[in-house]
């Protein structure tokens, strides 16, 4: 019987560098300084902005016009390895410029549909290639916190104070905010007030109410996840439940959507028998049998029990009964910046519901591009969570709750501004963390592998007894 040597155990190391060994590639330096601009200019409002020609670059499409050179380049010299949902996210942004050109021709096109690509795209590949290390995602969460409990504390006054504080003031500098019907300015927005139980609805420097809560509630998940202590951590999770000051609905639901899963997490360490897997399983047939079981569905549900305002959840299903027809009509390329065909008395054409804004103006590829970065981006977050230290494992599980609260909301609100960028960088910080889930896209072409050559042994020469 041979020596069988006893198998030397594999070190346990933490995941905590997220690129590719670096015996695969050669590492290449990034800065956080790009990534942290763009974050505080998502918390600019939008009548910070430069007029030239007719096109409005609002202070977070020029934090990501500044950004674009220093993308490229890190890109070139190999900051990241592209997976799937690079791709997704790249034909995205290629898609809304081409269904603009076949919506306004290709000169016009190539105006709308390339602004609203780099919104798109930019943020997701800076945070791409700036999310090098779990420590790069904690530093960055530190620097961010003092602007966003900022945020927070304003929301708080004026809502109490029941007077609005950042819009005026930056419409004294800048002036109103055009209002746009069908990609034309027709006016000027107006903020206005209003009072829900005795707080008014703040909107801080968002431009509405419900983006201002949405974008705190989505924080909580990854702060009280991230393995933080002391200061940053109390702040961080102090200003995302400073969201109830919007009095927004969405942003109450995503607050309690985004605690239900942390508790959740906590208590699976402590019951075996609970999985995400399970729980995700309980929700999608519970929803299918809402849905088929009752006369308004799943959304009728939602809007009669968990708004504040019932009137506001008819219409959104009313949006998606008439919005959904578009679609249908023209799945490819949507109809571009044009309202949707509705009866007369649904005098506004805003469309209450991100997914299905995407699919109405660029058609239903972009929306499903993107919606599959997403789903990727959290199944291999959940993949990459299972092989790490407890702190690290928290970490991707946080990062993964704040992304999974967004998405889940923007069935039921358009992200635009801000809290658009906000998600955009959210979602490449989350392709980041998990890139080692995923195969790189040379592990995924099939190569001919070279025929091996058969050495033929001869038997050595047995003298005859």
């Amino acid at each position: 019987m041979g020596f069988m040597p006893h198998p030397v155990p594999r070190p346990q190391v933490s995941n905590a560098s997220l690129p590719a060994p670096a015996t695969a590639r050669r590492e290449v330096r990034v800065a956080l300084w790009p990534i942290i601009v763009v974050l505080y200019a998502t918390l600019l409002p939008r009548e910070i902005r430069l007029d030239l020609g007719g096109l409005q670059f609002f202070a977070d499409r020029i934090g990501l016009i500044i950004a674009l050179p220093y993308v490229l380049k890190k890109i070139a010299d190999g900051a990241i390895r592209f997976v799937l949902p690079d791709i997704l996210m790249l034909f995205t942004g290629i898609w809304m410029i081409v269904a603009m050109s076949v919506a306004y021709g290709i000169g016009d096109g190539l105006i709308r549909g390339g602004s609203l690509a780099l919104d798109a795209t930019v943020g997701y590949y800076l945070a791409r290639i700036s999310f090098r290390s779990l420590a790069d995602v904690r530093r960055i969460l530190i620097l961010f916190v003092p602007g966003i409990f900022l945020v927070g504390c304003v929301m708080a006054v004026e809502s109490i104070t029941h007077a609005r504080i950042v819009i005026p003031l930056a419409e004294g500098v800048f002036g109103k905010l055009p209002l746009y019907v069908g990609g034309d300015a027709v006016g000027f927005g107006a903020s206005g007030t209003e009072i829900r139980m005795g707080l008014m609805r703040a909107q801080g420097p968002f431009s509405h109410p419900i983006l201002a809560g949405l974008y705190l509630a989505s924080l909580v998940g990854v702060y009280s996840m991230a393995g933080l202590r002391g200061w940053p951590k109390l702040l961080g999770n102090v200003a995302g439940l400073l969201c109830i000051f919007s009095v927004s609905s969405a942003a109450i639901l995503g607050l309690i959507l985004t605690y239900a899963m942390v508790g959740f997490d906590l208590l699976q360490r402590r019951v075996r028998e609970l999985s995400w897997s399970l729980v995700v399983s309980v929700v999608v047939v519970a929803v299918v049998i809402v849905q088929v079981a009752s006369d308004s569905g799943a959304a009728g549900l939602i809007g009669r029990y968990l708004t504040l305002d019932p009137s506001t959840a008819y219409y959104r299903q009313l949006i998606w009964e008439f919005a959904g027809a578009s679609v249908r009509v023209h799945p490819l390329f949507g109809i571009g910046l044009a309202g949707y065909a509705r009866p007369s008395w649904m005098v506004s054409e805003s469309i209450d519901a991100h997914w299905l804004l995407l699919a109405v103006r660029y058609g239903l590829p972009a929306a499903f591009a993107q919606g599959g970065a997403v789903i990727l981006a959290l199944f291999a977050l959940g993949r990459a969570s299972l092989n790490v230290p407890l702190a690290d494992q928290r970490l991707y599980r946080g990062v993964a709750i704040s992304l999974a609260t967004l998405a889940l909301m923007m069935f039921t609100v358009t992200l635009w501004g801000g809290a658009l960028g906000w998600f955009n960088l959210l979602l490449g910080g989350c392709v980041a963390c998990a890139q080692r889930a995923y195969q790189p896209l040379d592990k995924l072409i099939e190569r001919p592998r070279p025929r091996a050559r058969v050495r033929r042994i001869r038997a050595p020469h047995m003298p005859v007894a």
